[in-house]
């Protein structure tokens, strides 16, 4: 083909077509085809043909119709492609089904699956089940897709539409393929590339596909979407509508920045409801709906708040009651979070009107909305809540379904009240979509019991079908049917109770069914109906009977309930359908008639009905608190029933019944519903208003004798009958016991008046009670307020007026005393029992009563100490010490043999220190001690008699600093009894304490002064802690008593031997390690009993490393100020802070002298236990297993403790009469010993723990009663999983690895919140927000619970964690490689669900082993079913329900309830001594099946680490890898002998395998494993990425190799492609000897030396000449190649000199290169030539001017700059926003500005370039000021000089035209633009008229200076242009685009 010929024609063809402007422009297109192999070696034609063309490389060689031309040429032209984004997809750039497989097989190799795994049954679809499977290939995967599509015909058109619509034909798609396009042309030009351009531009456009796919993939297999999926296939357009949840945008911006999870490698399937949505895409669905509603609920909320500012303050109380307990859940278990559901009907209104109206707003929703989509919603709407409550039945998928069914049917009714609401809808299909959302949002207790409801009616009778007949009346209600359902089902339970009255058939089944009521029951609500109202005996009943199925301790409980029915006439003649309707009525008045009954049918059967009164009390509080609305008149027949002889009720569970009922009249008080004046309960004296309620209750009962029973000596068998006054006296005392007693409430006593009685007729009665109230009170809080010990900081004058008027008025001494008044009695018994006897005395002589009456003080004092007997010292307080040194008489005596050698001794040792003679001073001490040692047999041993000394040296001489009178004394011990080392020190620290006692206090020796060391002191005289160190003295005598095979003398005298065993009386199961558990981990005892543990620290050496842990002594002793330098003194002071801590526990319980007489009982008890280790073998030196400590601490519990707590009332009489020095004294002691005990917890918890009790299965109850604050935390799993899932899944990879440990949760939290506006999700943020901060304090809660410690336990300390904020970095929170680092969330989680699932775990072992004497009756069978079950913790994020959970409320109720379980019947009064007996078994079987109906939960399928953002790495060319530049060349040229079978292998070949180790290195890319040490094999084997990996490995027959080689495997493959040219394919093989290394190296220099620039100054012609002499000598050789073939051993330049190839390339090749190199050698030079095209290429671009793609105005006026240049480089630094700005020189022609504008308006690329985000004006380079020039030019020159000669020719017809034709165009000439390359290289760009053009060129030449001889200026057609002459017809000259300036000498001749 001529190409001059065809381009002259087209020029004026175009000229003719396009000079008019009336008519449509048009352009025209030149395809020439050239084969690869022409274009290996060859150039195809000289560019300057096309000049002002457009000229482009395609391939359209492919096979196949995968490729669009028209399209293409479309993107080059205009902007067709952008404007018109909708268009059918066959019209698309390339086919994109051929790619679908290969998406496919991607998206599957990206998943992460790490789902709950379903139930078979819950799939229809087996591929969508088989999908979901984890143990499914990724190839079983892809076929299940596959088969599921194709029984969707139009989903793979329809995602391949979507993609076209909203990636492909967007402008930054085009855009990019644009690039791409000419991107690969140029390559292919510069003979870098040798695929063709379609397929390149496939595998460019791949990646973006892959992505949308796997982007709507994603979202389509979420929730096991694939199973919902095949329900749309026969539905028109469902597709489309569903599909446009998806926001496409935010894939155009992950596409655009790949930042976000979706673009990510790895794929984490979500399934957020453990349970299959039938609704595709349910959960975009629903959170489009509930952004909306949290907008809604937010307004509606801000206008609450406005409305109720004003009245909130008037409202509030401070000292409000809590809410009444609940002993049993009888609405729902759940506890919601995050708001109340319990809103007022006009917001529910509000709310629903709004929410139509935001979905209406909603094109997408409204849209989307249909019968069946709106069905298929509610339908999951309830699935998702049911979920949980399921596991209580069957689980049975069928009956599921038709219950959701039914509920989803119902859901979609209409209430009467919103009749006229739905009919005036315009949509009634958004109507009740709004309504159905509210219904769940504010009515979802009402649903769980509404289901509940349907599984029970189906449980009981599943023969009959109801759901259809509640649904078949015409037009009925919502409200309707729930009633109807509600009465069906309670009838039902009715119906079917009767039945087994009369059959007495097995109950199970009934009682599983109403437990599930008693879990789910109605709301207040549903039952106000009338018809409830009429059933509402008959419910009540139900509910008693099912206490009394499940109490095992009543015989033949179905005989008991027929007699129940016939007393209370429910149900008469055995008919059970004639029932007892009390409208408006209550069971509970039934209540007498039932008790009765009861108590008369226990007694016929001879059988202990307590337990069955015990549940009945609990039926009572349910039936009252079930019925929200209780009446005054219960509450008070209820009092009256309590009062009455009949009520057979334990005192205790009488007092929890009137406690109880107390708490509802005072919420009936507020509501303003009682008769009495209205005011607030602030404390406990307020109560006392009920005294009117209780006179009431009495009737006509006298009180003339009744007397408040506060003491035994007051109470007489008339009390029995006024029952009412002792529960009001013992109530109003418990709370006043409890609480801190201040001032202002004493005063508020004394100042108190008589409530208003309403009864005028017991205003006396009342008036007489309310005198012993108050005068009891008073006295009581004014004693306990004196022994309080911070009572010098309260207002010291308010006390001592009240003290003095108490004294004055209630305590007054008469003047003849007989005896102690009642009133004094109760006032100092108070003190002492708070206190001691000597706390007594020492207040009578305080200050304080001194000056508020000193001569009443000093009678009583002088009263109670008048025996004329020497009193004990002070500090010998006969309740420290131990027992055989108080008297000579052994009564219950441990050591009976010591007590008179002890007197002996003392006495002895008297004398002595009175024998002045000090040579003889110990003489009958040694005597004394010889005789003794010496008798036989011997009354004492050395130990006993050593023991006895050292404590008469400390109770004697130490602590009353006489230490100076036994000089010498440590001498004759030492002689006469030989102590060991251990006794050595022991006397030398007691008798010489400055001396030998260590870190003794001196003035010297500041460092370690502690609290011991202050505690030893002898002049120490602190009453409040001198029984510490009396204790502390006792229990080390007791351990040398008791000798060395005593644990606790290891513990004193060799603790570092415990390391490595089991410390005793640890809390820890592991043995004790420096480095691990350690003895004492900084655990004390709480004020209720449990542990607490301490802080952390540093590290410390010695006794506080190895056996006292180092992070507990350090923190302890900064708290006091301990010094730092001394670490004996913080060791001891930590050891304190133990004996403290137990010491202030047990002070609550009772007094100090109490707490010291139990601790030295215990002492001495063990120390004689240990002196017959043949009896006591537990008790060892060193415990070596847990067991065996385990049992030793068994055996102290019921050998020491408990033995010895229980004499404990002996022991305080001993000591009481020994230091009774007075009748007044021994009278009131032995009061204070008969006073009664106020039932508390521990009484419980302690008994629990006797012998006695720990032959019961109590398990349960003991771990519940230690876990209270645990299971309160358990409360935070629906928080912490809410988070742990936000971060997981919702945050997952917005985190590059390397800024994983910088990021704060701020900081993602902040990126995230960018990611919601940007995909336009702002509702988010709040969501986001709540959840971080609910997280935050779940976390933080924690951590205060655990006081830092990651693991809880008392001191299994695993790690200290801080507590975390919005700054606290993003790895400390989620789940990392590191086990131990990190991973607060998770680790929190983890413990709090374990502990959950361990509860239930033990509750199962225990079921195992002792079922039967649990007392769990029928429970157990129902409990054993549901342990088995498993729910997800997805279902708890979503729904807050499902754990064992504890607030403070239920933990109040269990210990009452544990307190009233007590069984002492016949003792009214509880003193000290006498023995409790609890019901345990009770109390566990009532929290079992109050608390622990759950099933275990399921948190493991949603822990993994968090998946960090990988940059995906730019793709680079299609058809090569991207290599390191820094490829080790040695190790390339080694492998290359390894891989020369590379060269026998086709270009096919090559390509395929190169493919494929692409596509391997793309994975490894984004793997987050290393795998460089497998072989590419084992990758392909044992990864789970691809499963065609394997076939093609197969199939290629590759050679395996390291993956640590694969980029220098993949450079052999590119160097062999390359290698691989078209032209060199016949050549022999004689001909392809490859260069050696050393000519190879060589010829390289040479070659880059000549051919290849160092700089950027070589001229473009340079380039061309250079490429040009290359091309003719490859055709040279290439024709002469037969010939070089036959020479193929001789010199290859000898050879080319003989064919007499005249190149001067020939000069560069060596000799020694023979004409077998021929091959090698031409591709080198073909590389060189490649490398000069691309060069030249890069200059053409900026000098080159393009062809445009306006053809609707003038060539004339149109502009020079390409549209697709513009187009290109859209998104490069090209426009600059500031209009100030320079535009940047690489991209802006030299322009001169001229004053006048042309007529015809100038193509606005600015506008073409469509940037909305700056006005076209400002970004105009047209508006650039005048004078501004931009230049740039570049030298280069010419190839050829063309000469041009006149010849004269006679005028033409066509001249005289043309010369018409110019004489018209000159009136109307334009101004044109052109630029001039200047001799420099610099080019200028100018702007002027045709006429002024010779001027302007002139003005050029003289400013230059040029030589008009030797300068000239050429055109673009190399035509010399003399602008010196004149044109004599005055023809206007043609401007050219661009002109150079050349010497003339260069011009070609």
């Amino acid at each position: 083909m001529h190409i001059p010929f065809v381009r002259q024609l087209l020029d004026k063809t175009e000229l003719s077509c396009n000079q008019t402007p009336d008519k449509p422009s048009k352009f025209f297109i030149i395809l020439m085809h050239s084969s690869g192999q022409e274009l290996d070696y060859k150039s195809a034609f000289p560019s300057i043909f096309l000049n002002d063309w457009d000229y482009w490389f395609l391939d359209t060689s492919t096979p196949g119709s995968s490729f669009h031309l028209q399209k293409m040429l479309q993107i080059f032209t205009s902007k067709i492609g952008i404007t018109h984004q909708r268009e059918a997809v066959d019209n698309a750039l390339c086919d994109l089904n051929i790619l679908f497989d290969d998406c496919l097989f991607d998206f599957v190799s990206r998943l992460q699956i790490n789902i709950i795994k379903l139930a078979d049954d819950m799939f229809i679809n087996q591929n969508a089940s088989e999908f979901y499977q984890r143990q499914t290939s990724n190839y079983r995967r892809v076929q299940c897709l596959k088969t599921i599509f194709q029984q969707l015909n139009e989903l793979q058109k329809h995602i391949i539409s979507c993609y076209h619509e909203n990636v492909s034909m967007k402008e930054d798609s085009l855009r990019k393929n644009c690039n791409s396009i000419y991107d690969l042309a140029k390559d292919t030009l510069c003979g870098k590339h040798f695929y063709g351009l379609v397929d390149s531009l496939h595998s460019r456009m791949r990646l973006s596909f892959t992505n949308f796919a796997s982007f709507i993939l994603k979202f389509i297999v979420d929730d096991y979407g694939l199973e919902s999926l095949t329900k749309l296939s026969n539905k028109n357009d469902d597709y489309g509508k569903l599909l446009e949840l998806i926001d496409y945008s935010s894939f155009s911006f992950d596409n655009e920045t790949q930042t976000t999870p979706m673009m990510q490698r790895i794929l984490t399937l979500n399934d957020h409801y453990g349970c299959i949505p039938q609704t595709p895409l349910f959960y975009l669905f629903r959170q489009r709906i509930k952004n909306l509603a949290d907008e809604i609920k937010s307004r509606l909320a801000d206008q609450q708040n406005e409305v109720q500012n004003g009245l909130e303050f008037d409202n509030f109380d401070p000292q409000a009651p809590a809410p009444a307990l609940q002993p049993l859940p009888t609405t729902t278990t759940r506890n919601k979070v995050y708001g109340v559901k319990n809103e007022p009907d006009n917001t529910r209104e509000q709310f629903c009107n709004q929410l139509i109206q935001s979905i209406a707003n909603d094109k997408i929703l409204s849209k989307i909305i249909s019968a069946s989509i709106l069905q298929s919603y509610a339908n999951d709407l309830i699935r998702i809540l049911s979920t949980i409550i399921e596991k209580n039945f069957h689980d049975s998928q069928k009956q599921c379904q038709k219950t959701i069914d039914f509920v989803c049917r119902w859901l979609l009714l209409v209430d009467e009240n919103e009749k006229e609401s739905f009919n005036s809808s315009f949509n009634h299909h958004i109507w009740q979509l709004a309504h159905v959302y509210a219904s769940i949002e504010y009515d979802e207790n009402d649903l769980l019991s509404l289901y509940s409801a349907c599984r029970i009616a189906e449980d009981i009778d599943p023969n009959q079908s109801f759901y259809q007949d509640l649904l078949a009346e015409e037009n009925i209600s919502r409200s309707k049917v729930r009633e109807n359902l509600f009465q069906l089902m309670f009838l039902r339970l009715w119906t079917n109770l009767c039945h087994l009255c009369e059959t007495n058939e097995d109950t199970k089944k009934w009682i599983q069914s109403y437990s599930l009521i008693s879990k789910y029951y109605p709301s207040d609500k549903v039952l106000k109906r009338v018809k409830f109202v009429q059933m509402k005996v008959n419910i009540e009943f139900m509910s008693l009977v099912y206490l009394i199925l499940l109490n095992v301790k009543t015989p033949q409980p179905i005989k008991l309930i027929q007699n129940l029915l016939k007393d209370t006439s429910l149900i008469q003649d055995g008919a059970t359908d004639q029932h007892r309707n009390l409208e408006e009525s209550s069971c509970l008045k039934l209540l007498p008639t039932i008790i009765q009954t009861i108590d008369q049918y226990f007694k016929e059967n001879n059988a202990n009905n307590g337990t069955l009164m015990m549940d009945i009390q609990q039926w009572i509080l349910a039936t009252l608190k079930v019925s929200k609305g209780s009446s005054y008149q219960e509450i008070i027949s209820l009092l009256k029933f309590l009062n009455q002889p009949t009520c057979h009720l334990s005192l205790p569970m009488k007092q929890l019944l009137f406690d109880e009922l107390i708490k509802i009249l005072i919420g009936i008080s507020q509501q303003k519903r009682l008769n009495v004046p209205q005011q607030q309960f602030i404390d406990a004296w307020d109560r006392v208003s009920f005294l009117s309620v209780m006179t009431e209750c009495m009737g006509d009962e006298t009180l003339e004798n009744y007397q408040i029973p506060y003491h035994t000596s007051v109470i007489n068998n008339t009390n029995q009958n006024h029952l009412l006054m002792d529960l009001l006296f013992f109530h109003l005392r418990r709370l006043v016991n409890n609480q801190q007693i201040q001032p202002s409430f004493i005063n508020k006593i004394l100042l108190s008046n008589l409530p208003r009685i309403n009864d005028a007729n017991r205003v006396a009665i009342a008036d007489k009670v309310f005198k012993q109230l108050k005068d009891y009170f008073i006295l009581l809080t004014t004693a306990l307020l004196l022994c309080q010990p911070d009572l010098d900081i309260e207002d010291q004058q308010k006390i001592n007026q009240i003290i003095g008027t108490v004294i004055d008025q209630y305590l007054i001494i008469p003047t003849s005393f007989v005896q102690l008044s009642k009133n004094l009695e109760l006032f100092f018994s108070v003190i002492v029992m708070k206190k001691s006897w000597d706390f007594l005395l020492d207040l009578l002589r305080s200050k304080r009563i001194q000056d508020a009456n000193a001569a009443w003080a000093n009678v009583l004092h002088d009263l109670f100490t008048e025996k004329s007997v020497q009193q004990p010292k002070k500090h010998q307080n006969l309740y420290y010490q131990v027992q055989f040194t108080l008297s000579t008489d052994n009564t219950e005596s441990i050591f009976p043999a010591l007590h008179v050698p002890y007197d002996e001794l003392n006495q002895l040792i008297n004398e002595c220190i009175n024998n002045n003679d000090v040579a003889k001073r110990w003489i009958p001490l040694t005597d004394w001690i010889t005789s003794k040692l010496n008798s036989d047999p011997p009354l004492v041993n050395a130990t006993e008699i050593k023991v006895m000394l050292l404590l008469n040296i400390y109770y004697v001489y130490y602590c009353n600093a006489r230490l100076n009178s036994l000089d010498n004394l440590l001498t004759i011990i030492e002689d006469k009894l030989q102590p060991c080392d251990e006794e050595q020190r022991v006397f030398r620290a007691f008798l010489q304490p400055e001396k030998h006692m260590i870190g003794y206090p001196n003035e010297n020796n500041v460092k370690d002064n502690n609290y011991l060391n202050d505690l030893f002191k002898i002049d120490f005289k602190d009453d409040e802690q001198l029984p510490i160190r009396h204790t502390l003295v006792n229990l080390l005598v007791m351990i040398l008593l008791g000798g060395k095979e005593n644990t606790l003398w290891m513990f004193a005298f060799e603790p570092l031997k415990l390391e490595g065993t089991h410390g005793f009386a640890s809390t820890a199961t592991s043995p004790i390690t420096r480095n691990g558990v350690h003895y004492d981990c900084g655990c004390v005892l709480s004020e209720n009993g449990g542990l607490e543990q301490l802080h952390g620290g540093n590290e410390f050496s010695n006794l506080c490393h190895p056996i006292l842990a180092k992070h507990a002594i350090n923190p302890t002793a900064d708290l006091a100020g301990i010094s730092k330098d001394s670490i004996r003194a913080r060791t001891c002071y930590f050891v304190c802070t133990r004996l403290l801590s137990t010491n202030i526990f047990l002070q609550l319980q009772m007094n100090q002298d109490d707490v010291c007489l139990l601790f030295n009982r215990c002492f001495e008890l063990f120390a004689q236990h240990t002196r017959q280790l043949d009896r006591n073998p537990w008790i060892k030196p060193l415990y070596k297993t847990n067991i065996e400590k385990l049992e030793a601490e068994k055996e102290f519990r019921n050998k020491i403790f408990y033995p010895t707590n229980n004499k404990m009332a002996d022991y305080k009489q001993i000591i009481n009469n020994l230091q009774s020095q007075s009748e007044p004294q021994t009278r009131l002691l032995d009061y204070v010993a008969k006073m009664s005990i106020i039932i508390e917890v521990i009484h419980f918890k302690t008994e629990l723990c006797n012998p006695e009790s720990s032959q019961l299965p109590l398990t349960i109850l003991r771990r519940l009663l230690d876990s209270f604050e645990f299971l309160k935390m358990i409360r935070y799993i629906y928080a912490l999983s809410q988070f742990h899932v936000l971060i997981h899944r919702t945050f997952t990879r917005l985190i590059e690895q390397n800024e994983f440990h910088t990021i704060t949760l701020k900081e993602l939290y902040e990126r995230a919140s960018q990611l919601s506006n940007r995909l336009r999700q702002p509702n988010q943020q709040d969501k986001y927000y709540k959840i971080i901060e609910k997280g935050i304090e779940a976390v933080n809660t924690y951590h205060s619970f655990a006081n830092g410690q990651i693991r809880p336990g008392a001191c299994d300390i695993t790690q200290h964690f801080e507590p975390i904020s919005m700054d606290t970095p993003i790895s400390y929170l989620v789940e990392t490689d590191s086990y131990d680092e990190g991973d607060i969330i998770m680790r929190i989680l983890s413990v709090l669900v374990n502990y959950h699932n361990n509860l239930l775990g033990l509750l199962g072992t225990e079921i195992e082993r002792n079922g039967d004497t649990l007392g769990l009756g029928p429970l157990k069978d129902i409990l054993k079913e549901l342990l088995e079950r498993e729910i997800s913790i997805l279902q708890i994020v979503h729904e807050n329900m499902g754990t064992i959970t504890l607030n403070q409320d239920d933990c109040q109720w269990i210990e009452k309830l544990s307190c009233a379980s007590l069984e002492n019947e016949k003792d009214y009064f509880l003193k000290l001594n006498t023995p409790l007996k609890f019901n345990f078994l009770y109390v566990q079987s009532n929290l079992v099946r109050t608390y622990l109906l759950y099933c275990h939960i399921n948190y493991q399928h949603i822990k993994g680490k968090y998946q960090c953002y990988i940059q995906r790495k730019s793709q680079g060319t299609a058809n090569a890898i991207e290599i390191d530049d820094d490829i080790d060349m040695d190790s390339l040229n080694r492998l290359t002998d390894e891989w020369n079978h590379l060269e026998q292998k086709s270009l096919g070949q090559l390509q395929n395998e190169f493919n494929f180790l692409q596509r391997i290195i793309d994975i490894l890319k984004d793997a987050s494993e290393d795998h460089s040490t497998e072989s590419l094999s084992e990758f392909i084997r044992t990864t789970n990425y691809d499963d065609r990996f394997a076939e093609q490995f197969e199939q290629y027959e590759m050679k395996d190799f390291s993956l640590s080689q694969i980029k220098l495997v993949c450079r052999l493959y590119e160097q062999s492609i390359n290698r691989y040219q078209h032209a060199f394919i016949n050549v022999s093989q004689l001909l392809r000897v490859p260069l050696d290394k050393i000519h190879n190296d060589e010829l390289d220099r040479m070659l880059k030396l000549s051919f290849i620039p160092s700089n950027d100054e070589i001229k473009k012609e340079e380039f061309q000449d250079r490429i040009e002499k290359i091309t003719e000598f490859l055709s040279d050789v290439k024709n002469e190649e037969r010939f070089i073939e036959t020479e193929w051993t001789k010199s290859f330049s000898e050879t080319c000199n003989i064919l007499c190839i005249e190149s001067p390339i020939v000069q560069f090749i060596p000799l020694e290169i023979k004409c077998e190199n021929y091959v090698p050698l031409c591709l080198k030079f073909i590389e060189i030539r490649s490398q000069l095209q691309e060069r030249m290429i890069n200059i053409e671009e900026k000098t080159v001017k393009l062809w445009s793609a306006r053809f609707d105005i003038p060539d004339t006026a149109r502009s020079k700059e390409n549209s697709f240049l513009i187009f290109r480089n859209k998104d490069d630094d090209f426009v600059d926003l500031n209009p100030n700005s320079r535009p940047p020189l690489d991209r802006q022609q030299s322009l001169v500005v001229d004053s006048q504008s042309p007529s015809t308006n100038p193509i606005d690329w600015w506008q073409l370039a469509d940037l909305p985000s700056a006005s076209a004006e400002s970004m105009n380079p047209a508006n650039v000021p005048p004078g501004t020039v931009y230049e740039e030019t570049i030298l280069y020159t010419p190839i050829f000089k063309l000469k041009v000669k006149s010849i004269p020719l006679p005028p033409s017809a066509l001249f005289e035209n043309t010369q018409t034709k110019a004489e018209q165009l000159k009136s109307n000439s334009s101004n044109a633009r052109y630029t001039i390359t200047f001799k420099d290289g610099k080019q200028l760009k100018y702007h002027t008229r045709p006429e002024r053009f010779y001027a302007q060129l002139k003005k050029s030449f003289d400013e230059k200076k040029y030589e008009m001889n030797k300068i000239c200026f050429i055109d673009p057609n190399q035509v010399l242009l003399d602008f010196t002459k004149v044109n004599d017809n005055d023809q206007l000259p043609i401007i050219e685009s661009e002109y150079r300036v050349m010497e003339k000498d260069l011009l070609p001749m």
